[in-house]
């Protein structure tokens, strides 16, 4: 895989991903690989491949974030796999013309400020790789494009990273394999030994040409180099356009279709600079990507977008003349809210939505406040940042109840507007209940608590 050779691999991943493999052998291929990877295989018998590929296409979809400063998003794309043309199987393979799809709505987007484009691929198909690399080079112009190579960018990848404004490579980045190939197989003298003679009947000067019955002729040869050759040029002035280089510069320094480790890149300016996955997404304001926010988002669970609800403490019956005793959790939940979400997906991209305004109060889950609400969300000392396509809000914890549940105030100068399709608010406001000889004791300890709340 690390030098560049994902094209070999990528007729036999084809023929997996579009269904043409058993149950059996999947799991078998599979089942081996790291728990990331095993929760994207087929682990018994009544598993559907199809649902194993849409949980691919969530796990593949960019996520939103908010920006540190501005207001506006980071959208992170994930790049993981063999470079396919219209297969998208992450973290096995990616689509090339999904990519280019994605990444140019992300650059028509007016809220994203960032797309940050997480690499891992040896490479793969040339087709449709061209147009991703134009699409990424093209997004520079109204974005800041940022790609990550973690571990591996080779071939097509390397194609594609290599057009982004900024490259960081992890320290044991592999970065590069410029270069091209194709293979011809002659199995003539291995049928001619099974007494296996082929005849092709055909139309077409060159239709059979190339075909593994017979030794390539020097015409063949010749054609299927000049294709090498013209794509191979393609792959070096897109490079160079990229890296802001001449293609001689690219030709003669830039490995020549080796892998070089991310110091050496860096010493021949193929990458920018080296750095940590955290160094990385915290110099440009984004939290640690969580695998565990990942695996839920994958898996369907909703979990860590919206908080599950704490049952209510059950209460003793008043008495006034009772020493007043304060259950602080009990005391400080009062009047809590929850936070709703809704998420509207279009092809390639999710979008985060707050349901309704925000609340004054509110109750957070701590599986939300450490999975960051699939990154709509970033803590820091005790701040609560929530940034979503149509609003943004901050707020402070002012209590932790013993099961790890934040209470938490709004802060000045949040925004919201309503989501799409939202019915509009009603102008007249509802009239208060009276207050009647039933409600006046319940009422008169919401005041006591009050008072302490001040005091």
């Amino acid at each position: 895989m690390r030098n560049g050779i994902g094209a070999a691999m990528t007729p036999l991943l084809e023929r997996i991903v579009r269904g043409s493999v058993d149950d059996a052998e999947l799991r078998e291929m599979f089942l081996d690989r790291t728990e990331s990877a095993r929760s994207f295989c087929v682990e018994d018998e009544g598993t559907d491949i199809e649902a194993a590929r849409q949980r691919a296409e969530k796990m593949a979809a960019p996520v939103i974030v908010p920006g540190t400063k501005t207001g506006r998003f980071t959208a992170l794309v994930s790049c993981h796999g063999i470079a396919m043309y219209d297969v998208e199987y992450q973290p096995y393979a990616f689509s090339t013309l999904r990519l280019s799809q994605v990444i140019g709505r992300l650059a028509a987007d007016p809220s994203i400020e960032t797309i940050f484009i997480d690499c891992d691929s040896p490479g793969g198909y040339v087709t449709g790789t061209q147009e991703a690399a134009d699409a990424v080079f093209a997004a520079r112009k109204k974005k800041q494009v940022v790609a990550l190579i973690n571990p591996l960018a080779a071939s097509a990848m390397y194609w594609i990273a290599s057009q982004a404004e900024t490259i960081i490579g992890v320290p044991s980045a592999d970065v590069g394999s410029i270069g091209v190939f194709m293979c011809h197989y002659d199995c003539s003298a291995m049928l001619a030994d099974m007494g296996i003679k082929p005849t092709y009947i055909y139309a077409g000067e060159y239709k059979t040409e190339g075909n593994s019955s017979e030794p390539l002729s020097a015409e063949g040869k010749a054609f299927f180099q000049s294709q090498v050759d013209g794509t191979y040029s393609d792959f070096v002035n897109a490079v160079a356009r990229g890296r802001g280089v001449t293609a001689q510069v690219v030709m003669d320094k830039f490995g020549k279709g080796r892998v070089y480790d991310a110091q050496m890149a860096k010493k021949l300016g193929m990458i920018d600079d080296i750095s940590t996955i955290q160094g990385a997404l915290a110099s440009w304001g984004i939290p640690d990507m969580s695998q565990e926010a990942n695996r839920r988002r994958a898996s369907g669970d909703q979990t860590a977008e919206l908080e599950q609800a704490e049952p209510a403490a059950e209460e003793a019956a008043y008495d006034p003349k009772a020493p007043l005793k304060v259950d602080m959790d009990v005391l400080l939940t009062e009047g809590c809210e929850s936070l709703v979400f809704r998420q509207v997906s279009a092809p390639g991209v999710i979008t985060t939505y707050a349901d309704g305004p925000w609340p004054a109060k509110v109750r957070i889950d701590p599986e939300v406040i450490k999975g960051g609400a699939d990154r709509c969300l970033l803590e820091a000392n005790g701040t609560i940042t929530i940034a979503v396509a149509n609003g943004a809000a901050v707020y402070t914890k002012i209590h932790e109840t013993a099961s790890g549940v934040w209470i938490c105030k709004l802060e000045e100068n949040s925004s919201f507007t309503p989501p799409p399709g939202a019915e509009p608010e009603a102008t007249t406001e509802p009239e208060a209940p009276a207050e009647t000889p039933d409600n006046k004791a319940e009422a008169e300890r919401v005041r006591v608590r009050l008072a302490i709340l001040a005091a």
